[in-house]
């Protein structure tokens, strides 16, 4: 049964935080909020193939290691999980995922997966990204952390730090968007909170 763990959190990590929060803004806005592909540079390509790629082999590991976790054979960085690394990689998991549940709704109309080019839905500065600019980014790194712990795989380790260094490019990519969109709300805005963690003004 422990074993059934990594995919029962992972599987509503994902069902929460894409499927419900795509036909929430559906229902509530106008279209799904899901804008990948829109891109032309090779960069958000990747980044939006490792947008679809990620969920599928973090949910395809998490089936295998149900089943079967010889099915991973040298992937494996050791036996099953143990009952605390289960802990640690759930708590970090559910609690990424109440933040990022937390953020969207604050984002509003203005939640997007992906970059739509000459949208200006509205700079969002209240609740957590009077902290961090970047909350849900943010938590999805802690999931990914927790993802190790609870399939604690290389490849598991590899999606982490591949998805780690995406998203520092991405942000990059989606803060030059919103600069050119709200100029000087958005500048002063990153003057006073940092990309990432509260209080650390990164530029």
């Amino acid at each position: 049964m422990l074993r059934a763990v990594p995919l029962i959190v992972l599987g509503l990590f994902f069902a929460v935080a894409v499927v419900w929060r795509s036909a929430y803004h559906r229902r509530h806005f106008a279209g799904s909020g899901v804008v990948i592909f829109s891109g032309k540079s090779p960069g958000e390509i990747l980044f939006d193939l490792g947008a679809l790629v990620v969920p599928i082999l973090l949910l395809g590991q998490a089936v295998a290691w149900w089943l079967q976790p010889g099915l991973l054979g040298p992937l494996a960085c050791g036996g099953t999980s143990s009952t605390w690394e289960l802990i640690v990689g759930a708590a970090a998991a559910l609690a990424s995922l109440v933040l990022i549940v937390v953020a969207q709704l604050q984002m509003g109309a203005s939640w997007r997966i992906g970059i739509e080019r000459g949208a200006k839905p509205g700079l969002i500065t209240h609740g957590l990204y009077a902290y961090s600019r970047n909350p849900i980014y943010a938590a999805v790194d802690l999931a990914l952390a927790g993802a190790v712990f609870l399939i604690p795989t290389w490849l598991s380790a590899a999606i982490a730090l591949g998805t780690w260094i995406g998203i520092a490019f991405q942000v990059r990519r989606e803060e030059a968007y919103l600069s050119d969109a709200y100029g000087s709300a958005f500048a002063d805005y990153a003057r006073q909170v940092g990309r990432f963690v509260p209080y650390l003004r990164s530029s």
